[in-house]
């Protein structure tokens, strides 16, 4: 448990950055500030910051207090559960890119495409989940489903452009 005055992590800030993105409505609205801040999270994880830089006012925002304790506490229950699966760890570099391109994939203006605030915030709450060495399975998940929302965005666009030169030959 985090106490008060003590500074967030990495993981806890990308948990809580996830959140609004991922809601159906608010999550085109706070998608571009959270692919923002996101890319800055993760280049600082990249570069091996052991703790994030954030400005003063958003630090004293996100220093839990006593009413988000019992919320921290039955979310760090839920997540005792990735315990159980071994895997290796992700290096801090990988998850730091992994981080930065999600971030930039809700900077992308997509609102054609269904699930695409949503699927790249549940990817980074799990890389934020991932990067404690014992819930290493959510990182994996979280590289995961980044990179197939990735790969459906590349199919997405060459669809689109194959459909353009078609009507522009006709």
């Amino acid at each position: 448990m985090t106490r008060p005055g003590a500074p967030v992590g990495f993981g806890p800030l990308l948990m809580v950055l996830a959140v609004p993105a991922s809601l159906p409505g608010l999550g085109s609205l706070a998608a571009p500030a959270v692919g923002l801040a996101a890319m800055a999270l993760g280049a600082q994880v990249a570069l091996g910051r052991v703790t994030p830089w954030i400005p003063e006012q958003a630090r004293r925002w996100l220093t839990p207090g006593p009413g988000l304790r019992p919320l921290v506490r039955k979310v760090l229950r839920g997540l005792r559960r990735a315990r159980r699966v071994p895997m290796p760890s992700l290096p801090s570099w990988l998850v730091g890119a992994a981080v930065v391109w999600t971030g930039f994939l809700l900077l992308l203006p997509l609102a054609i495409v269904p699930l695409s605030n949503t699927l790249p915030a549940l990817a980074l709450g799990l890389l934020g989940g991932g990067l404690n060495p014992s819930r290493s399975a959510l990182g994996w998940l979280g590289l995961g489903l980044s990179g197939a929302f990735t790969a459906c965005l590349a199919l997405i666009g060459d669809l689109i452009l194959a459909t353009l030169a078609a009507l522009l030959r006709n």
